[in-house]
């Protein structure tokens, strides 16, 4: 189930935000931490009969017999949850013991990523209907470290709601119902009640949807990643054509912890900046296009573990081709940069090997390059002839909102043909250079398109999704 958390101070906004309900949520948490006064709950009972509602007074600026009567007022004229903490049932369990049945226990940590044992077993004990821990998290393994304690532990608990606060954590909300969460927690836009909650604006546009228990999990692997859009792509294929999986986040920096702890449910991986080269220890085998550059962007699982293929290379070859012409028709093949994403393409370039030019910021980086791929390199100053070249830039120039390009506006022409592998911003600086001169230029969203479908591809037996879709999905021409 899909909740949204709302703060009230007065009944009327309650009330003007279940006239104006989502229709794709399912009930409301809602936080009385400061209403001041209590609240007449008949006025609401048409609402309330087709939703699932929490209530929950946490501490604040009201004072503990306050909180106290809220709690006991909605149980005595409403019967939904009551979210109530751990340390407040210690204090008013003889008042709440007649309404267990509907107690949510909670456990919360707003410091860090731990939960003793002793709070566990103590509720437990008590045998909640529902039992909720909540940590806060800055990488995603520490989440699934407690996820793990819990699985080979007995809640006695119905239900289990487990939550990882901050940005980090971002990836316990979106996979809950498919990792056994009974419920998980949104916010309207610019309305958090915790951190690290989805709006619903955010929910929407990365393609949320609740994927059974049980069902595939896939994520992105990097830092920093908030920009990505694969979530959408990938949530939006998956939601469309009945693949019970869904695709998050996972943020961080700690490969081997992240790997010792994945559990069964993550079945495939992307994977982005800083890591594409770092995960090949992870991986038991390789595709021929990541062994040869040793650049993995793409995991999937097998039961002889973590495959890893390269994604970014394929998609290069397959853009070009697909919108202009064959790769081999060019004079010269121009590759800028000789990081993760230059080596991918240059080892899917082995018959073209005499065409290729590298460019690189540090010489020395571009020379070893060159060397180990039988290609030629060029100084970094050094101007050169670009007539009838690709052009496929692989740097992070121009990135965000670097206003820089790593080839002078002077060395551009009519003949040039650009791919470029940036997408934020979607129209880099570069892009709008070549195209002033007369070129033609393709943008680092294609790229991610042709890259993203070829993952769908690995992960589901060849299903994937079509490229209009996704480019209309992106809103791309």
């Amino acid at each position: 189930m899909k909740l949204i958390s709302i703060s009230i101070d007065d009944q009327k906004n309650l009330l003007q935000f279940l006239k104006d309900f989502p229709s794709n949520f399912d009930g409301i948490e809602i936080r009385a931490d400061n209403m001041p006064k209590l609240i007449d709950w008949s006025v609401f009972r048409e609402f309330f009969d087709s939703l699932t509602i929490v209530f929950t007074c946490r501490e604040g600026s009201l004072d503990n017999s306050m909180r106290l009567n809220h709690y006991l007022s909605f149980a005595e004229q409403f019967k939904g949850y009551l979210d109530v903490d751990l340390k407040d049932w210690r204090l008013w369990s003889d008042h709440l013991l007649k309404y267990k049945d509907r107690i949510v226990l909670s456990v919360h940590n707003y410091g860090g990523p731990e939960i003793t044992s002793f709070e566990i077993n103590e509720c437990i004990s008590v045998q909640p209907a529902v039992l909720k821990l909540a940590i806060s998290i800055e990488e995603s393994w520490q989440g699934l470290a407690l996820l793990k304690k819990l699985r080979v532990t007995e809640t006695g608990a119905s239900q289990l709601v487990f939550t990882c606060m901050g940005d980090a954590g971002q990836w316990s909300r979106m996979a809950s119902k498919a990792m056994g969460s009974f419920w998980s927690y949104y916010c309207l836009p610019e309305a958090k009640t915790a951190p690290g909650q989805i709006d619903v604006n955010q929910y929407q546009y990365e393609q949320f949807h609740e994927a059974p228990r049980g069902s595939a999990i896939f994520g992105i692997i990097g830092n920093p990643i908030a920009h990505s859009l694969s979530p959408r792509i990938h949530n939006a294929f998956f939601a469309g054509s009945n693949q019970h999986s869904i695709y998050v986040r996972f943020p961080g920096d700690d490969l081997q912890e992240f790997f010792d702890l994945l559990p069964p449910e993550v079945q495939g991986l992307s994977v982005t900046t800083p890591f594409k080269q770092k995960v090949v220890e992870f991986c038991e085998s390789l595709d021929p296009i990541a062994r040869a550059s040793g650049v993995v962007n793409t995991m999937q699982r097998s039961a002889q573990g973590w495959k890893g293929y390269n994604t970014d290379g394929p998609a290069v070859l397959e853009a070009v081709e697909q919108n202009w012409s064959s790769i081999g028709e060019f004079n010269r093949i121009i590759i800028l940069g000789a990081g993760a994403v230059a080596k991918a393409v240059l080892a899917c370039l082995s018959t073209h090997r005499e065409k290729i030019l590298i460019r690189n910021r540090s010489e020395n980086r571009a020379r070893r390059l060159a060397e180990s791929y039988g290609a030629k390199w060029i100084g970094y100053d050094k101007k050169f002839d670009l007539s009838d070249s690709l052009i496929i830039q692989c740097t992070s120039v121009g990135m965000g909102e670097d206003p820089s390009t790593p080839i002078p506006a002077d060395w551009l022409n009519s003949s040039v043909s650009l791919v470029e592998s940036i997408y934020f911003p979607r129209r880099t600086k570069l892009m709008q250079l070549v195209s002033d001169s007369g070129g033609q230029c393709l943008s680092g969203l294609h790229i991610f398109i042709y890259q993203a479908l070829l993952q769908q591809k690995i992960w589901c037996n060849g299903s994937y999704m079509e490229y209009k879709q996704a480019s209309d999905l992106l809103e791309i021409s």
